[in-house]
């Protein structure tokens, strides 16, 4: 697509500059959203209005679209979603069997539940497509970048034009002067892809952190260094300042804690046995959004205890929306958190953006913080108490003569944000072991260092980047669909033949997160780190087999077959 497309600065005359030129191209596969629960809903309709249980991550929208497709109005579709089994973005538009249930559901006269099969996901609710990307790097001999193109070409369907921006990364990462992104699209007969867990940023992460290893191996530089020496506290791609960025700390702290320096520089030197250890490392980047959202906070006195109530729209997709939503208001309002009730993922209640494209956090948390700050504010202004005096909940009730006072409130990005470019940054850390004559790998270690702002909770955070690092690992070890070349429909259907992590594939696993204040971000200080946690993950792992074996492995998923037909590079 022509308006994807970018570039800055004259990619020839970098490249002719540079001492040293790579020119790689790097393949990832097609790839399925599996959420743990299956896309299902169950329809109502009656009386001209639609009432649907389902499985969705952003209500309004799935509702307004609902309304569109059956032509009535918005306030005559209830969208229902009080928890989420999981979406990875295959929950983000409303699918098929959203549709064809309520389209059941007014024929017969009688409420339709629709499930979709595991089988039925490799068909009915999207995927991640196929990407071919070429990357060129020129650098001097001291490591500074001249020049950098990311090239995508890709497929679509033959009705719709999708393309994941496997350049994002590439454009804002690092600052070389000489930039290009580019993507060109086949039409094919092939379902339409679309978003899954970080669209762009964790296949593009793959190309460019791979390509970014394999210079520094040219150059005969420690990664690392060769990094932070292109690192930059300027967006090139938007020519703004990053509100906030510690990507070299990131780097530099995540060395430490996984033991970098032990690492042994010349590839497949490192051994155990029969097994190769191999050490990687890549950068990783993600926007963090935040966007426009309401709340509406209540609050109660009964028998001396006072408790509150806060309603949205917003969904919990096991991301643990329900805990910051209620640990917010516990903060904002001093109430204990068992005294305080969430009620979410109902579309009658007032508008957020739901989850997906890791703004949930930020933007619920800040709605619902102006929400909690708006019923104070209010309660003083009745009895002409200053707003900066201190005073509690329960003594300006009873000032009030109340037991029960509600508030809305709405949060939207500060004229500041839009003049600073806002993203979370991180490192991810990987050890391998790769059986030198079989060519099954395991990881042994992993280490993800990260700056995202505020971390509301420790806990709900680091099951996030487990997340992430367990389906960045997937990337790597197995997950790819396969077309069957004659009739081109996808061949394998199930997890008996599409394979993903499970407990044992994965690795001894250290989570840090560093502290961070960027109220530019927004009030709070919250970024977003659901997708932040896979992005480069591939290219940390891939760099790692390449560092125990000496083979450059540029396409996804790496089997053991493909590793024992790989030559060295050496």
């Amino acid at each position: 697509p022509e308006d994807s497309s970018y570039s800055r600065g004259n990619l020839q005359e970098g490249l002719e500059g540079a001492d040293v030129i790579l020119d790689q191209t790097y393949y990832t596969p097609i790839e399925h959203h599996h959420p743990m629960e299956l896309h299902a809903t169950i329809a109502i309709w009656k009386d001209e209005k639609i009432t649907a249980y389902a499985s969705q991550q952003i209500l309004e929208d799935n509702a307004s679209a609902i309304a569109n497709t059956f032509q009535i109005p918005r306030e005559n579709v209830r969208l229902i979603a009080n928890y989420v089994g999981g979406g990875f973005g295959s929950k983000l538009n409303v699918e098929r069997h959203v549709i064809l249930a309520i389209m059941a559901s007014k024929m017969i006269g009688r409420p339709v539940q629709a499930t979709v099969t595991r089988q039925q996901m490799f068909t009915n609710t999207g995927l991640r497509q196929l990407n071919e990307q070429r990357i060129k790097i020129g650098a001097k001999n001291d490591g500074t970048m001249t020049a950098l193109s990311h090239h995508t070409m890709s497929y679509t369907s033959t009705t719709q034009e999708y393309q994941e921006l496997c350049g994002t990364v590439s454009k804002m990462l690092y600052a070389v002067p000489n930039n290009t992104v580019k993507y060109k699209l086949a039409k094919m007969n092939l379902q339409t892809p679309f978003s899954m867990r970080a669209p762009g940023e964790a296949t593009g992460s793959f190309a460019l952190e791979s390509a970014m290893d394999e210079m520094a191996y040219k150059l005969k530089m420690d990664p690392i260094k060769f990094r932070i020496k292109n690192d930059t506290q300027q967006d090139p791609s938007k020519n703004l300042p990053f509100s906030s960025r510690l990507l070299s700390e990131c780097l530099q702290i995540g060395a430490e804690k996984f033991g970098w320096e032990n690492r042994k520089e010349k590839p497949g030197t490192n051994r155990n046995g029969k097994w190769l250890i191999g050490h990687g490392v890549s950068a990783a980047s993600r926007e963090a959004p935040f966007k426009e959202t309401h709340a509406y906070v209540i609050v109660e006195k009964t028998n001396g205890k006072i408790e509150a109530t806060v309603k949205m729209d917003a969904t919990d997709i096991g991301t643990g929306t329900y805990t910051i939503i209620a640990q917010t208001v516990s903060e904002y309002l001093d109430l204990p958190i068992e005294n305080i009730d969430v009620e979410i993922g109902d579309s009658d209640l007032p508008e957020t953006p739901g989850s997906g494209g890791s703004w949930g956090a930020a933007s619920y948390c800040n709605g619902v913080r102006a929400a909690c700050q708006n019923l104070i504010k209010e309660l003083k202004a009745k009895k002409d108490i200053p707003e900066e005096e201190k005073v509690g909940l329960e003594e300006l009730l009873l000032q009030n003569g109340i037991n029960r006072f509600e508030a809305e409130g709405n949060a939207e990005p500060s004229k500041e944000f839009d003049k600073y470019s806002v993203f979370s940054f991180g490192a991810n850390f990987t050890e391998v072991w790769v059986d030198k004559d079989t060519g099954m790998w395991k990881i042994k270690r992993m280490v993800n260092v990260g700056s995202a702002g505020k971390i509301l909770n420790p806990k709900t955070a680091y099951g996030q980047i487990i997340g992430g690092l367990t389906m960045g690992l997937g990337m790597v070890l197995a997950e790819e669909t396969k077309i069957e070349p004659q009739y081109g429909n996808f061949i394998t259907r199930s997890f008996a033949d599409y394979h993903v992590p499970v407990n044992l594939d994965m690795a001894n696993v250290d989570v840090v997160f560093l502290p961070e204040e960027d109220k530019i971000a927004n009030e709070m200080g919250v970024k977003g780190i659901g997708e932040l946690g896979i992005t480069s993950v591939a290219a940390s792992i891939s760099n790692a087999i390449f560092n125990a074996t000496g083979k450059r492995m540029r396409e996804l998923p790496i089997t053991p077959e493909k590793l024992v037909e790989a030559k060295a590079v050496l």
